[in-house]
């Protein structure tokens, strides 16, 4: 991935190794502002479920136009291409 990603943006020197992240993204506990965490909401709460629902179906939406349009198109790069 890193040298499609410096082959791609035509860099003259090797990337720097990619940070492991671990968990599920971005975690609470990882900013120190805690006006900033007030702000977090967990999207598994049974409070975000109508809001869950729609960003599901959307993201469903997304990954089948991505697989069946857009990844299609010559003119795209992808790394690590899987016919």
């Amino acid at each position: 991935l890193r040298e499609d990603i410096s082959d791609f943006l035509d860099l003259k020197y090797d990337l720097h190794p990619l940070r492991t992240r671990h968990g599920t993204g971005t975690q609470n506990h990882e900013y120190t502002d805690n006006e900033r965490k007030k702000a977090f909401v967990d999207i598994c709460d049974d409070e975000y479920a109508p809001v869950r629902e729609v960003l599901v179906e959307q993201g469903k939406d997304a990954a089948e136009w991505i697989r069946n349009y857009f990844l299609k198109s010559d003119e795209v790069v992808v790394s690590s291409r899987q016919e």
